[in-house]
């Protein structure tokens, strides 16, 4: 019997370690996948390449929200308040559009999201609000805000999003990742190579989106 209930212990904490740490957002209803990253198209609005940077430079910053809610897909949803397909029946865009000084966001005396962010985000929530990121992948584009901030959120927000981020490392903004950068780290880890924690542990990034990281770091790191 002891051994039994020694066995079913031993099971459970191989299953807590297993899912403890997955390379994926965190989405609103369990069970619910994130769609596979996809070429991108001009006709479409991408959560993870085009909301999150958007809203990180807009509204991360102290007194007002932190780099780890705006880079959640699940809070983004749930604090936005936002209905797929309906914008305006989703918070979020009402506050990013109304003209009440003292409820817009971001607040005074910041300035308000010009008009083609705004479309931006009416346009994915019109598209359905999804969890979506795409990849068009050029090693001649190596911007941090188009092209290396999403590729790390979406790679290893899983892990390095959360409160209990692996490692104690966050990557959720500019100054988190340049650091990490700077130090040799990242590069390290998502080269796999030794000495350096894999990053994302269950298999590398293409070679065009490590040598997008590689081009950006070469040609100092520049928060673009």
């Amino acid at each position: 019997m002891l051994r039994k209930m020694l066995n079913k212990s031993f099971l459970l904490i191989i299953v807590i370690a297993f899912y403890a740490c997955k390379h994926e957002p965190q989405l609103v209803n369990k069970g619910v996948k994130t769609l596979a990253s996809v070429q991108c198209s001009s006709d479409s609005i991408y959560f993870y390449n085009d909301i999150v940077p958007l809203l990180i430079n807009n509204c991360a910053f102290s007194g007002c929200h932190s780099t780890v809610s705006l880079s959640s897909y699940r809070d983004i949803i749930n604090i936005g308040d936002i209905t797929p397909g309906d914008t305006t029946n989703s918070y979020l865009y009402t506050i990013i559009t109304t003209g009440n000084l003292n409820k817009r966001m971001p607040p005074i005396p910041r300035d308000p999201l010009d008009s083609l962010s705004i479309s931006k985000v009416a346009k994915w929530i019109l598209q359905g609000a999804k969890p979506n990121s795409c990849s068009s992948c050029n090693e001649d584009e190596y911007k941090f805000n188009a092209h290396i901030l999403p590729k790390i959120i979406t790679q290893c927000g899983g892990c390095h999003a959360t409160s209990n981020a692996s490692g104690g490392i966050m990557l959720t903004n500019y100054f988190q990742i340049e650091a990490q950068a700077s130090s040799g780290k990242l590069l390290g880890s998502l080269n796999h190579a030794f000495g350096f924690s894999a990053m994302p542990p269950n298999g590398k990034l293409p070679s065009c989106e490590i040598k997008v990281i590689e081009k950006w770091i070469l040609n100092g790191m520049k928060n673009d």
